[in-house]
């Protein structure tokens, strides 16, 4: 009997679930480049959080925060299956731009009978941070009944945070990976799924 060609898929449409932990939607769209082994990633995210609080990571002074990101990542798998999936490498990076709300007591500067004084009171202030970064993964995916797919990866990689915020405001951050406004070494993991076509 002849054999049955196995399926070609054009793209897949997944979701990243961890980046809810951090306010935001990531889907990530692959295309194939010339065959099943090349894959072009396009990962668009968007960051929303409209008030004061956390169910995951609560900050008291943080009234909310609006952004944008795009990551873009080249996937290479050294022995595509047949119907898809298997273990690859990719590397890549992106950008992403995020805008945080505050609110709280800070210094406030005003000039009377041409004297400078300050007076500590409440006000509110955005904290602007742009980053770039770079990241190598590998991982394996899984691709049930043709179409159903779920892929596990592991990386590292290196993020460079710009901060802009009003000159007579303090906030204190520990230099962590989880924050938004880390610079250093990334580790990478996490999950995908989705489908595919």
């Amino acid at each position: 009997p002849d054999e049955v060609e196995p399926y070609r898929h054009s793209s897949f449409v997944m979701g990243v679930p961890q980046h809810l932990f951090l306010n935001g939607v990531r889907v990530e769209v692959d295309k194939p480049l010339g065959n099943q082994q090349k894959w072009l990633i396009v990962a668009p995210t968007v960051y929303y959080k409209g008030k004061r609080g956390s169910w995951f990571s609560p900050r008291r002074l943080m009234d909310g925060m609006e952004g944008v990101g795009l990551d873009v990542m080249y996937r290479y798998y050294p022995s595509w299956r047949a119907g898809g999936g298997g273990g690859y490498l990719s590397a890549g990076g992106g950008v992403r731009y995020v805008s945080f709300r505050y609110s709280g007591y800070r210094w406030d500067e005003y000039l009377q009978d041409d004297l400078t004084f300050y007076r500590y009171d409440t006000g509110t202030w955005r904290r602007q941070l742009t980053t770039a970064n770079i990241k190598f993964t590998l991982g394996y995916q899984k691709v049930f009944k043709g179409h159903f797919a779920i892929d596990l990866f592991v990386g590292a990689g290196f993020k460079q945070t710009f901060v802009k915020q009003p000159a007579d405001v303090t906030i204190i951050f520990n230099n962590n990976p989880e924050n938004f406004d880390y610079t250093g070494l990334l580790l990478i993991g996490g999950i995908r799924f989705g489908m595919g076509w």
